[in-house]
């Protein structure tokens, strides 16, 4: 790579040149997102590992429908199952949903049985209720920080199992 003279080579002009630097930095970052090379090569793997890639995308839109119902129901203050976690609100809703969204009715129907994982039991409607309030809380300290004035009061009271009940409240300005 050097030339016979003072001037550098037409190789080292371009290995110093800001496109090439660029290119190489393209390819760099190119490799680090696809390390699994034999999937470009080998088509089956290709084929198998883009399958893999919709099928989590489906369950993630499936997972986000199955939040919006939820969410709906809590607006609207809906009891969320029937008897022993069976049936209820939260079900009959996933089910009218997927009769006009055929994603969900292929995954309902694929995941409705007992030992696959179908987020329509009663510890699943549990877990999902459990990270709508996180995010509300998370939600209330926000817009309490972000508050000049709030007050807080507390008043507990004795439960059925004869424990103490704490409620919390919060009143805050919102000058927005």
């Amino acid at each position: 790579m050097r030339s016979k003279g003072v001037k550098p080579g037409m190789l080292v002009t371009h290995f110093q040149s800001n496109g090439h630097k660029a290119s190489v930095g393209d390819l760099i970052s190119f490799v680090a997102r696809y390390k699994p090379l034999p999937y470009l090569v080998d088509k089956e793997k290709l084929k198998k590992n883009i399958e893999s890639e919709k099928e989590k995308e489906r369950g993630r839109c499936i997972k986000r429908m199955l939040l919006d119902i939820t969410t709906a129901q809590g607006k609207q203050g809906l009891v969320f199952c029937g008897k022993d976690h069976e049936g209820g609100n939260y079900v009959e809703l996933a089910n009218l949903l997927s009769r006009h969204n055929t994603e969900m009715n292929q995954w309902i129907s694929k995941h409705n049985k007992p030992s696959v994982t179908s987020y329509l039991t009663g510890c699943s409607q549990d877990e999902l209720i459990a990270i709508l309030g996180t995010e509300l809380v998370q939600r209330i300290f926000a817009e309490v920080n972000e508050a000049h004035f709030f007050g807080m009061f507390a008043d507990g009271t004795p439960a059925v199992g004869h424990e103490e009940c704490l409620a919390l409240g919060v009143r805050y300005v919102d000058i927005k």
